[in-house]
């Protein structure tokens, strides 16, 4: 059996299918500077949940009390995360969130596979605020070769792409958007519907109250709404976004332990 490659730069046959940097480049110097001030306080809200890693491998020995067992566990950054991004997938603030994340995680390969030669604008500039600049457009063949040849281990988070039964049945999938998660506006006239869109893809649906029954969802809300609904206790499971708060976003199932791989050793002292 063939060795597998190592790294995203051994993979030398998708330098032909690189997205021109230009592509992000014009997409950052035409996205406003209020875009582009929502999205820096997403990626600061992502630094104040997960923290960052300072550190490459960490290492953690402990003893169970009076029993002779020891315990060591080495904590090592996953080799790789790739974002599947749909080519029409405009939700800058979710882009985002899948992208900081590894990088907070101190992931040495981050990288986005395209479906079609032009995304979005909005997804180009989130993946350039995250320092995310290996971008490849492939087609499904394309991108099942990349993801076999990867060698080590990895994390794939699928945005809006469909995926083929490998793809959806591959391991290394974490993350798997193909419905939007629910929206909701319960202060609309404090949120500018554009921005909604660039940041989320749509504009929240309007509702008096949040919904009574609801898996994870986004609610926009004043900041007294907010407020009151944390200190109320009647939403769970739930984001609510205030005002200047467009390009924050979570996904519940993506934490700091998902982009990292454990190594444990158990052992009994000598008597």
């Amino acid at each position: 059996m063939a060795d597998r490659q190592q790294g995203l730069a051994d993979l030398t046959w998708l330098e032909k299918l690189r997205l021109p940097d230009m592509l992000s480049e014009q997409a950052y110097e035409e996205s406003s500077q209020d875009v582009r001030a929502r999205l820096k306080a997403g990626m600061a809200y992502a630094q104040s949940v997960f923290g960052q890693v300072e550190a490459s491998v960490e290492r953690h020995l402990t003893c169970a009390g009076h029993s002779p067992l020891t315990r060591e566990e080495l904590l090592r950054p996953v080799d790789w995360t790739c974002l599947l991004i749909a080519c029409d997938y405009q939700a800058a603030a979710r882009v985002l969130a899948c992208a900081v994340l590894p990088r907070l995680c101190a992931v040495q390969d981050v990288f986005a596979i395209f479906s079609g030669p032009l995304p979005q604008a909005s997804a180009l500039v989130s993946l350039e605020l995250a320092g995310v600049q290996d971008l490849f457009c492939l087609d499904t063949a394309q991108t099942e070769a990349c993801l076999t040849q990867l060698g080590g281990c990895g994390r794939i988070l699928n945005l809006g792409q469909k995926l083929t039964p490998a793809l959806a049945a591959n391991p290394c999938l974490c993350l798997n958007e193909t419905v939007p998660p629910p929206l909701y506006g319960l202060d609309p006239e404090l949120f500018a519907p554009d921005l909604l869109r660039v940041m989320h893809g749509v504009v929240p649906e309007s509702r008096p109250s949040p919904p009574s029954q609801q898996s994870h969802c986004g609610l926009f809300v004043s900041e007294d709404r907010a407020r009151q609904l944390l200190a109320s206790g009647e939403v769970e499971d739930s984001l609510l976004i205030t005002p200047g708060c467009e390009g924050c976003w979570r996904y519940p199932c993506l934490t700091r332990n998902s982009f990292i791989k454990r190594c444990e050793r158990i052992s009994q002292l000598a008597s």
